[in-house]
């Protein structure tokens, strides 16, 4: 862990670069790829934290073949892939081009911001969804109540938790994008979920989905 560390320029000999090594770099602010850089590896999950709290932007050389930057986030060289995102950035701003948002994106956001020309994503009420709104795609973690669109099938990325280690007392599990969600109301259109005192269950209410 580098704590004084605010920059890192990776130079055109460098052709690998595993982001898990930057882990506790709690100062750095920028990272700047270079043309050679063919691989950007991520051994992490998305419950995972680098600790890369001050990372406001991934910067890409133009030359680079396999790799570009727009907004400050890491993309394929077509942006139609996400791969990653600085924990810093509270504003995200997607390409028109994204297909594929990888997992292990951040979630605290308070603004998602998408042009009308993409074709795969639609953002309501601040969350992220495919074109068809059948599944959260990316829930801010700063939302404390949120309705549930009818079509909505898929919630599992605000029903994936993470584990908080709590010293001599074991694990809490926590919801990390739903972490500040106080309250959830289910459309009273939906075949899939009901709500009742804030609370999601499934359709005939024999499972508790999500509890704020």
């Amino acid at each position: 862990k580098n704590k004084k560390l605010t920059a890192l320029i990776l130079n055109d000999k460098v052709t690998e670069f595993d982001v898990r090594k930057l882990e506790g770099c709690s100062a750095l602010e920028k990272i700047v790829l270079g043309a050679s850089v063919k691989e950007v590896k991520m051994n992490f999950t998305k419950e995972y934290s680098l600790e890369l709290d001050s990372l406001k932007e991934i910067s890409v050389s133009e030359k680079n073949d396999c790799y570009a930057s727009y907004g400050g986030a890491l993309y394929s060289k077509d942006f139609t892939k996400l791969y990653f995102i600085p924990d810093a950035m509270d504003k995200l701003e997607l390409n028109e081009n994204v297909e594929e948002i990888d997992e292990r994106i951040g979630l605290d956001y308070n603004e998602i911001i998408l042009p009308d020309t993409n074709k795969n994503f639609v953002v309501k009420n601040n969350v992220l969804y495919d074109k068809g709104m059948t599944r959260i795609f990316i829930f801010p973690s700063v939302i404390t109540s949120y309705k549930l669109p009818a079509t909505v099938n898929d919630v599992s990325t605000i029903t994936s938790s993470m584990y908080i280690d709590d010293g001599d007392n074991g694990y809490d599990r926590l919801s990390r994008s739903a972490c500040n969600l106080e309250s959830i109301e289910a459309d009273e259109k939906s075949s899939y979920f009901k709500s009742k005192d804030g609370i999601l269950y499934n359709n005939d209410m024999t499972e508790l989905v999500l509890y704020p």
